[in-house]
């Protein structure tokens, strides 16, 4: 589904392109609870590699971004064979994940995590491995569907702790061309295993076994602009958080943000107008000035305030001194002697 000229997924990311920095205004924290049971199904039995997934028992998980506050975790997808690129390439898989706000006005925020097959023993392929195994054999011509008992399983261990990019488009392929999704990407790919890739795979096929065309009745999942086609970047609109979720799982937000229940608007130059560029100085000067430079700065700023507050002193003792005793010659003295 081409959506005429507006930012869309998906894209080929390229994180040598970006060079805007944002931190306070894409904060992402986040500490769930474990879930009880886990729920993958196939939207459409008639669609490849294209599943959904929901956690049960992680209703009073802790999620928070900056300019949105509370989240819950609604829905998460996965895709075999990734729908974005990544610095030229298609992953083995990606996790997509789609945030709600808890209070009105209502707010979506998604976050997309490319994976990869590898024989490590990770965070990540140990969350696949919980319950991937014990997935039910699919059913010749009937839709998906599979529900899991787990102990334990945490989607902590799927959010990576690594930098994020934050893209602000639409994403048809899930969606519709009607709207604009504050989008988390991870160019970095978590892990999993083999074994669990092949499981997923045999059960939903991939997503390029599909017959892809142009036309425009076609469902959208099937629509070729919608996975063959990369999608020319705004990089006006993408971001880079350099700390990202690297401070892993925890009320880490606590202290550091203010929960902002506004919606972004977009201005007639496409540009961001809930807030200034205060913020992106602040980064640039946090991460991009030496500490050798920035003592010179603050010694220099110091040493002006007090000559302002030792001119300021000295004018007003001798005004004072000079009404004091009458004499206006001591009055006018503070100026001459400057």
């Amino acid at each position: 589904m081409t959506c005429g000229n507006k930012r869309q997924l998906p894209i080929n990311i390229k994180k040598s392109g970006i060079n805007q920095y944002s931190r306070n205004l894409s904060q992402f924290f986040y500490d769930f609870k474990d879930c009880n049971s886990i729920t993958v199904e196939q939207p459409d039995k008639d669609i490849s590699g294209f599943a959904k997934f929901n956690l049960h028992g992680i209703e009073n998980s802790y999620i928070n971004f900056s300019t949105m506050g509370s989240l819950k975790l609604k829905k998460g997808y996965i895709i075999v064979n990734s729908i974005n690129k990544y610095d030229g390439e298609r992953k083995n898989m990606e996790i997509i994940l789609e945030f709600e706000k808890t209070v009105a006005p209502t707010d979506t925020l998604i976050m997309i995590i490319p994976v990869e097959k590898s024989g490590k023993n990770t965070a990540s392929s140990s969350f696949f491995h919980a319950f991937i195994p014990f997935m039910e054999s699919k059913k010749e011509g009937k839709k998906y569907e599979s529900n899991i008992s787990v102990q334990g399983l945490n989607i902590n261990n799927l959010i990576p702790t690594n930098s994020f990019l934050l893209y602000n488009a639409v994403f048809p392929l899930i969606y519709t061309c009607t709207d604009y999704y504050k989008t988390i990407i991870f160019n970095e790919p978590i892990q999993i295993k083999d074994s669990d890739y092949n499981k997923l795979h045999t059960i939903f096929g991939k997503y390029s076994d599909n017959s892809l065309n142009t036309e425009a009745n076609q469902k959208k999942e099937l629509q070729s602009s919608n996975y063959t086609d990369m999608h020319e970047i705004n990089y006006r609109m993408m971001y880079y958080n350099k700390k990202g979720t690297k401070h892993g799982p925890g009320r880490h937000g606590d202290l550091d943000i203010q929960n902002l229940t506004c919606t972004p608007i977009l201005d007639e130059d496409d540009q961001p107008i809930d807030g200034t560029r205060l913020d992106w100085i602040k980064q640039a000067f946090d991460e991009g000035v030496s500490t050798e430079f920035k003592t010179i700065i603050f010694v220099i700023i110091l040493v002006g305030l007090t000559v302002v507050i030792l001119v300021t002193v000295h004018e007003y003792a001798f005004k004072s001194i000079g009404k004091l005793i009458g004499d206006e010659s001591i009055v006018g003295r503070s100026s001459s002697n400057l």
